[in-house]
């Protein structure tokens, strides 16, 4: 019997799977964040981690990293070719010898889609856009801030609802529902008491930014103008990058399209995923089949794992097998 290893490492949480090479789970283990971005230490503290939690996991079941025949690394941080060579050389160290590593959007496409090859977005905490073609180039579009467009996520949303009430109190913009929300979570109730409360709870994070993201849902819902534009302004910045990225790369006139995270996922309302289709489909001028992933997206790093192996994209079957596996 053969083995695989899967990770699912994001800004938050790490996901550890181990596999039969059958597509069995053996072990899963949950951590805190790997990603060298995380750290003072960087990359020097991301490999300690790894290599602790990875061994507990192989050494649980008497085995080393020496052992796995296949594994796959999904790691946000991983967004340019500098730090794409500096986590192969961490992997290479740690033990594991046949592997990918990319940014954890890509594996996001190896979950959802029918082919093995498409477009990922990920729309959750942060914002990072993947794709890959049918000839296997690969092609990451933001994932470094807003120098290259990254202005969604739960926290982008977050900031914009806080800036368009400031917008509102003293910078003649437009009225919004959204601002007693904001004083009552701040605690407020002058507006001259805002920018302090931006800077003493907002900016040094003492304060929960989901309840603002879940606000903006909630209001737009209801109609409020600020919060619809602030849904629409993001589906334009991820509609961008998306279509970048399938215009850069080669695909035929059909192109999955998959969208990852909780903004998108657990959206109360459509107005973002509706508005993003939209242009996408206005943009690329391609019949784009547009996937909301509702597995783990961790899935997709042991159908990497097992397409390494098998040196073929595993069969839709075996993919449903892996899933429920998961999924049990």
């Amino acid at each position: 019997m053969g083995y695989l290893f899967g990770v699912d490492g994001g800004n938050t949480k790490t996901d550890y799977f181990l596999f039969s090479s059958e597509g069995k789970l053996i072990a899963r283990r949950r951590s805190g964040t790997c990603s060298h971005e995380a750290f003072r230490e960087g990359f020097v503290m991301a490999k300690k981690i790894m290599s602790e939690e990875i061994g507990i996991i192989l050494g649980e079941n008497n085995l080393t990293p020496s052992d796995i025949d296949a594994a796959c690394f999904g790691l946000a941080g991983c967004d340019v070719e500098s730090q794409h060579m500096k986590l192969v050389e961490i992997i290479k160290e740690i033990g594991f010898k046949k592997f990918v590593v990319y940014n954890d959007s890509f594996i996001g496409i190896k979950a959802g889609t029918t082919k093995g090859y498409g477009v990922c977005s990920v729309n959750g905490t942060g914002t990072c856009c993947g794709g890959i073609d049918k000839n296997g180039k690969v092609l990451q579009v933001g994932g470094i801030g807003g120098i290259t467009g990254d202005y969604a996520g739960g926290r982008e949303v977050a900031r914009n609802v806080v800036a368009r009430v400031f917008d509102y109190c003293f910078r003649m913009g437009k009225e919004t529902a959204l601002k007693d929300l904001v004083f009552n979570a701040f605690g407020i109730t002058d507006k001259f008491d805002l920018e302090d409360a931006i800077v003493s709870k907002f900016i040094s994070r003492k304060i929960d930014y989901n309840q603002f993201t879940l606000a903006c849902f909630k209001y737009a819902s209801k109609g409020d103008e600020v919060a619809i534009n602030i849904l629409e302004e993001m589906a334009g910045h991820l509609a961008r990058s998306v279509s970048g990225t399938i215009l850069s790369l080669d695909f035929d006139d059909e192109v999955e399209v998959v969208m990852i995270g909780s903004v998108y996922v657990k959206a109360s309302c459509q107005i973002l995923n509706d508005k993003f289709k939209e242009l996408v489909l206005k943009y690329t001028k391609k019949n784009c089949k547009f996937i909301i992933l509702d597995v783990p997206p961790a899935t997709g790093s042991i159908i990497w794992a097992k397409e390494l192996y098998d040196g073929a994209f595993p069969s839709l079957e075996k993919r449903h097998e892996i899933i429920e596996e998961l999924r049990k």
